[in-house]
């Protein structure tokens, strides 16, 4: 099926915040994972982007790679809003070692387009680059497109 429709522009939401890693007891139960030989997962976190070298100070070897879709790069990434280095964050410390981080840019400021959200999915797809996928953000329009 091909279609054509307006490239709707979604949105971060901001409105809530991490219950904190002890609160949800995912200390212990990283505690306990890391005591096991486990396989390696990427997370891709398809958001504003990461402050990779604060999360590196804090959580060394958790970054895999990255991948800026509105610079086409995988050597660099911004993050000027701030949002997906707080995601990236509690993702790296709320998981046991063998998961890895990718971050991926799509927005500057909290807004992003479907088709650019679109692309970071095909690249995720496409060079089988993730286990799972975060998004934070939504829309209140329904996409063909998106689905």
């Amino acid at each position: 099926m091909i279609s054509i429709e307006k490239n709707t522009k979604l949105q971060i939401d901001t409105t809530y915040n991490s219950w904190g890693v002890q609160a949800q007891y995912l200390d212990y139960a990283t505690e306990i994972a890391n005591e096991n030989n486990l396989n390696t997962v990427t997370a891709a976190v398809v958001d504003t982007g990461c402050d990779t070298s604060l999360v590196n100070k804090y959580y060394s070897n958790k970054i895999s790679s990255v991948y800026d879709v509105l610079t086409n790069s995988t050597s660099t990434i911004t993050d000027v809003n701030g949002h997906g280095t707080h995601i990236v964050g509690t993702i790296a410390e709320a998981t046991p070692s063998n998961v890895k981080i990718m971050p991926i840019r799509v927005s500057e400021d909290g807004d992003m387009y479907i088709s650019d959200v679109i692309t970071a999915l095909n690249y995720i797809t496409y060079y089988n680059k993730a286990d799972v996928v975060n998004m934070s953000f939504g829309t209140y329009t329904r996409s063909d497109a998106f689905e």
